[in-house]
């Protein structure tokens, strides 16, 4: 079809399809909680949040003192990574991580916290091993 626009100009018309546009997927977002450690389970997917240490003050106390003891947090340079459950026996827990490497977790220093179990699912399909998080 042609349209005429004044001045002799012509220009066609066709039709041309619109592209639909594309479904937006909802970003999910998920949060990392803090777990009690009586309510971790085997299969569960965790990670250290931060690292409870207590030090020794480095000098002497004076005569009839206890030496003074200094607590501190810090965050581990690997607290984040996934961590899948293996087994509990308070207040140890025995987890294995992406490379399939185990690990002895203690709760009495180490925070941990319950990650979402779709976001184990693909941090560990992305960074290594396919574990399935079903609970026993």
């Amino acid at each position: 079809m042609t349209c005429t626009m004044g001045e002799g100009i012509t220009m066609s018309k066709t039709k041309t399809k619109t592209p639909k546009p594309k479904k937006n997927m909802a970003l999910k977002l998920t949060t990392a909680r803090s777990v009690v450690p009586e309510d971790l389970r085997v299969g569960d997917g965790v990670a250290v949040a931060h690292t409870d240490l207590q030090v020794l003050a480095d000098q002497d106390p004076p005569v009839g003192e206890n030496y003074r003891v200094i607590k501190a947090h810090y965050i581990p340079h690997d607290a984040g990574d996934p961590l899948k459950v293996k087994a509990v026996c308070l207040p140890f827990v025995l987890a294995v991580n992406v490379a399939k490497q185990h690990v002895t977790l203690d709760v009495r220093r180490q925070h941990l916290v319950r990650l979402d179990p779709d976001y184990t699912r693909q941090a560990f399909k992305a960074l290594g091993d396919k574990p399935s998080l079903k609970r026993r």
